[in-house]
C-alpha cells in the first residue's frame, strides 16, 4: 500500500476525480493519506469507514467523501492487479532460473556416459538446487527384480545398496510412478527402518515414457519440511535425468557386452580370423591364431588368409568364398595350414559371412584336430587289430578313444545346460509380471506354475544325464587299464542299487508291473567304485527285464550277508531263461542272443569284469521258461580295529 502512495501521486489523481477530501487510515488508526493535508493526529470526522482489501485481508480504510466506497473498491483492485503483477514477475524469474539450472544440469550430465558418474553427477546438482541431508538414484535392476543405489550422499545412500519393489517409500514410488513428499516418515505406514535416520523424505520416479527406470530420494533429519515446490523442481530434474540415465545404462551394457565379447574373442582356444570381403585380406586375430600359426599378428594383417592352406586347401577355401551366401555358414571338416616353420597342421574350419562396422565379414573358427587325428588313426589301428587279437583288449583301446569323442558333445549340453538354467531363472520374474500384468500365462500349453516347477526339473534332469555319460566314459576308459586303484573305497551297495534303479526306472515301468528291491538294512558298506557297481547293476537288471516274456513276470533284486566278511547282491527274474548248451559263454565279449535287437554282447562281460577287479565273484543260475538268478558276492566293508 505504501508503495502504491509513492507511486506518482496515483492516490491523489484518485482523490481528485472523485472531488478531493480522501483520507486513507491504517485498522491501527494512523493515517496513511489525506487529501487535505490537515495537521497530524487530526482525521476527517464522521466519515463512514469503507475496507480497502488485498488477498481478503484489510490493507486499509477509506473515508473523508461521500465517496469513498467506490475509492475503495477502485484502490483495492489497483492493489491486486499490482500483486499479480509482481507474482507474475517473480514466477517468471523463477522459471528462468529453473530454466538456467536445467541447463546446466543437461550439460554436465551430457559430458559423461559413465553410470555411476552420471548418477553421482545428478545427486551433486540436485544437492545443490534443493538442500537435505542424504540423497540417492536408485536404478531398477531388471535381473534381480530390486532398485539397486548406484549413486547416494549420506548415511544408508552407499552404492550397491539393494531396495526391494513396493517396499518402503521409496520402493512404492517406483511402483505408483507417482512423486511423493512425507514429512513425517516414522508415522507412514510404509515405513521401513533403515540405517538413514530421516524425518523428512521427498522421492520421484525417473520415468522414461511408459517405463520406470528408477527413483530420486532426498531426506532431511531435521530442518523445514520439504515443500511442494520442492516436490515440483525435483519431478522437473528427475525428468531431465531419466534420459541421460538410460543413456547411460545402455552404454554400460553395450560397453559390457564388448568386453564380454573382446573376452571371448582373446581367450578362445580355437583360433579366429576375420577377413574383409572388401579385398580378401585378414583384419583381425586372436592370440590363439598366433600360437597356432606361428605368426606373429603383424605377419597376418592385411594378407589373405589362403597364405596359411596347403594347395588343395587353397583351392578348396577359394571356391568357397566365392559362393558363400549371408547368413548362411560353411564348414571344412578337414584341411591342412602350414605354419612359419613349414609344419603341417591338420584343422577343422568353420565360417560365416556377417555385417560388421557396415563392412561384409566373414568370421573363420579354426580348430587344430590332430588329436583327433591322431585318435582317429589309433581307433583305425585298434580296429585293425581287433581283427587278429583278443577282442576285448582291443576294445578296451577303441573305447579310450570313442570316449574322447563323446566328452566333446557332452560337454557342450553340461555347459549350455547350465547357462540355460541361469537363463530360465532370470526369465521367472519376467514371466510372473507379465502373468500378473496380463492375467493366466500358459507355456507350450501348461500354466505358469507347473512351467515353473517343471523346467527346473527337465534342466536337471539333463544335467545329471551328462554327469551319468562322463561317469559312464571314464568307466569305459578305466576298462583299458589293469589296476584296481579305483576299487578301494567304501561304497554304500544300497545307495548304488537305488541310484541305478533311478537312471532305468522308465525302462522298469515299460517292462514289468512286478519289480521289487528286498535288504534288511538301508547302509551296507562293500569295498568297491560306486559308478563300477552301478553299471553292473543296470547291466543286470536290464537283462533280467528284456528276458520277460509278458508284464506280469517280474523282477527281484535282493541284498543280505554272506559270512562275516561278504556281501551278496541277487538278481531275480522270471524270464525266458538261458539254454544250458550257451551257459558257458554268456560272459564272452561280443556273445549275444539279441544282436538282431540290437544287442552288443557286451554288458555281461563288462560286468564280469567289474566284479573280478573287486575281488567279488558273480554266479548265474537258470531255466528255461522258468528264470535266471545271478549271485554277486562282494566284499564287505570293515572298519580297522
Amino acid at each position: 500500500m505504501k508503495r502504491l502512495l509513492k507511486k506518482n501521486g496515483f492516490i491523489r489523481m484518485v482523490s481528485d476525480l472523485c472531488g478531493g477530501g480522501l483520507v486513507l487510515i491504517e485498522p491501527g488508526g494512523t493515517t496513511l493519506y489525506d487529501s487535505e493535508e490537515r495537521m497530524p493526529g487530526t482525521s476527517a470526522a464522521g466519515g463512514e469507514l469503507h475496507p480497502v482489501v488485498l488477498n481478503d485481508e484489510i490493507v486499509c480504510y477509506a473515508t473523508g467523501t461521500p465517496k469513498s466506497a467506490v475509492l475503495a473498491s477502485l484502490i483495492s483492485g489497483v492493489l491486486a492487479a499490482e500483486e499479480d503483477k509482481r507474482d507474475l514477475i517473480a514466477e517468471t524469474l523463477s522459471k528462468y532460473r529453473e530454466i538456467n539450472l536445467f541447463y546446466t544440469i543437461t550439460e554436465k550430465l551430457a559430458t559423461s556416459l559413465d553410470l555411476h558418474d552420471v548418477a553421482q553427477l545428478a545427486i551433486d546438482e540436485t544437492l545443490r538446487m534443493v538442500p537435505a541431508d542424504n540423497a540417492s538414484l536408485m536404478l531398477f535392476d531388471d535381473n534381480t527384480g530390486y532398485l539397486q543405489v548406484i549413486a547416494g550422499i549420506g548415511e544408508g545412500c552407499e552404492p550397491q545398496a539393494w531396495v526391494e519393489i513396493g517396499k518402503g517409500i521409496s520402493g512404492s514410488v517406483i511402483t505408483s510412478g507417482r512423486a511423493e513428499v512425507v514429512n513425517d516418515v516414522r508415522g507412514d505406514t510404509r515405513y521401513v527402518e533403515g540405517r538413514a535416520q530421516v524425518r523428512s523424505l521427498m522421492c520421484a520416479p525417473l520415468r522414461l515414457k511408459n517405463k520406470v527406470l528408477g527413483v530420486i530420494t532426498m531426506g532431511r533429519s531435521h530442518g523445514p519440511d520439504f515443500t511442494a515446490m520442492e516436490l515440483k523442481l525435483l519431478s522437473a530434474i528427475s525428468l531431465q535425468v531419466a534420459p541421460i540415465m538410460e543413456n547411460a545404462r545402455l552404454f554400460t551394457t553395450i560397453k559390457r557386452s564388448e568386453e564380454w565379447f573382446r573376452k571371448i574373442f582373446e581367450q578362445n582356444e580355437d583360433a579366429i580370423i576375420l577377413i574383409d570381403m572388401s579385398d580378401g585380406t585378414i583384419f583381425k586375430v586372436n592370440p590363439a591364431t598366433e600360437r597356432l600359426y606361428g605368426h606373429p599378428q603383424e605377419e597376418l594383417l592385411a594378407r589373405s588368409p589362403e597364405m596359411l592352406l596347403d594347395a588343395a586347401g587353397r583351392e578348396r577355401f577359394t571356391q568357397i568364398i566365392a559362393t558363400i551366401e549371408r547368413r548362411k555358414g560353411f564348414s571344412l571338416s578337414r584341411a591342412v595350414f602350414l605354419r612359419k616353420d613349414g609344419k603341417r597342421v591338420p584343422v577343422s574350419i568353420r565360417g560365416k559371412l556377417m555385417r560388421l562396422d557396415n563392412r561384409d565379414v566373414i568370421y573363420c573358427s579354426i580348430r587344430d584336430i590332430s588329436e583327433k587325428v591322431r585318435m582317429q588313426q589309433e581307433v583305425e589301428s585298434f580296429q585293425t587289430k581287433l581283427i587278429s587279437s583278443n577282442k576285448l583288449a582291443s576294445l578296451g583301446m577303441l573305447v579310450s578313444g570313442v570316449a574322447h569323442e563323446i566328452n566333446n558333445p557332452n560337454n557342450y549340453i553340461s555347459v549350455n545346460s547350465t547357462l540355460l538354467a541361469t537363463v530360465w531363472e532370470n526369465a521367472v520374474p519376467v514371466l510372473e509380471r507379465y502373468a500378473a500384468e496380463e492375467g493366466e500365462l500358459e507355456l507350450v500349453g501348461m500354466p505358469l506354475e507347473r512351467v515353473r516347477d517343471t523346467v527346473p526339473k527337465l534342466l536337471g534332469g539333463i544335467k545329471k544325464g551328462t554327469v551319468r555319460i562322463k561317469e559312464i566314459v571314464d568307466n569305459l576308459k578305466g576298462l583299458a587299464k589293469d589296476d584296481n586303484r579305483h576299487c578301494a573305497s567304501k561304497v554304500n551297495i544300497i545307495q548304488v542299487i537305488y541310484d541305478a534303479l533311478g537312471i532305468i526306472g522308465h525302462q522298469i515301468q515299460g517292462f514289468t508291473d512286478n519289480f521289487s528291491l528286498v535288504h534288511s538294512e538301508s547302509e551296507m558298506y562293500v569295498i568297491g567304485n560306486h559308478q563300477q557297481l552301478e553299471q553292473v547293476i543296470i547291466n543286470l537288471v536290464m537283462n533280467a527285464l528284456q528276458s520277460l516274456p509278458d508284464r506280469q513276470r517280474g523282477v527281484q533284486v535282493s541284498v543280505g550277508h554272506s559270512g562275516r566278511s561278504n556281501l551278496v547282491v541277487t538278481v531275480r527274474d522270471a524270464g525266458r531263461g538261458i539254454g544250458a548248451d550257451i551257459m558257458d559263454r554268456i560272459t564272452e565279449p561280443f556273445f549275444s542272443t539279441r544282436l538282431d535287437e540290437g544287442g552288443t554282447g557286451l554288458g555281461l562281460s563288462i560286468s564280469a569284469s567289474i566284479i573280478k577287479d573287486h575281488g567279488g565273484t558273480m554266479k548265474f543260475s537258470s531255466r528255461v521258461d522258468k528264470g535266471t538268478k545271478v549271485v554277486i558276492t562282494l566284499r564287505r566293508y570293515q572298519e580297522c580295529p
